[in-house]
């Protein structure tokens, strides 16, 4: 792709970034990512009707071909209340799917969250199914929790 197409973009959340990075893999083959790709970048787009258009295909994906990306995606949609209605209970749920799926980010993210109920047996737990499927931040955590342990 022509990066400098994209050099204006200015990417501010780890979502932004996971969806660019996701969308960008696709669009070499799928028509209908090439097409949210690149308006994605057009100024004249609004964004917010991207991003719906966006979630909904990306929640079609999790749900219909059980894609681990897609279902994390769609997790942290839930959990966080961007681009979809908070939900935790639709949020785990994705988020429990894609980590069945060896997902490092979904893992990472229920760990987050068992973490912040302080059920830090499974927030370890998951933490260190995250490290096992090389997530970058996974030894932090397991630090962090392991202390909460003794």
């Amino acid at each position: 792709m022509n990066e400098s197409k994209y050099k204006s973009v200015e990417v501010s959340s780890a979502l932004w970034k996971e969806i660019i990075s996701w969308l960008e893999g696709l669009s070499k083959d799928n028509k209908d990512a090439e097409f949210y790709f690149n308006l994605l970048f057009d100024k004249q787009v609004d964004t917010e009707k991207v991003f719906g258009g966006i979630f909904c295909w990306m929640e079609k994906l999790a749900v219909e071909d059980s894609d681990a990306q897609a279902q994390c995606y769609v997790g942290r949609c839930y959990m966080s209340g961007e681009k979809a209605e908070f939900n935790r209970e639709k949020g785990i749920s994705f988020l429990l799917k894609s980590a069945e799926q060896n997902n490092a980010e979904a893992c990472y993210q229920l760990g987050i969250t068992y973490e912040h109920n302080k059920d830090f047996e499974k927030a370890y737990s998951y933490y260190s199914k995250a490290k096992q499927y090389g997530h970058e931040s996974a030894d932090i955590a397991l630090k962090r929790i392991g202390n909460k342990l003794e």
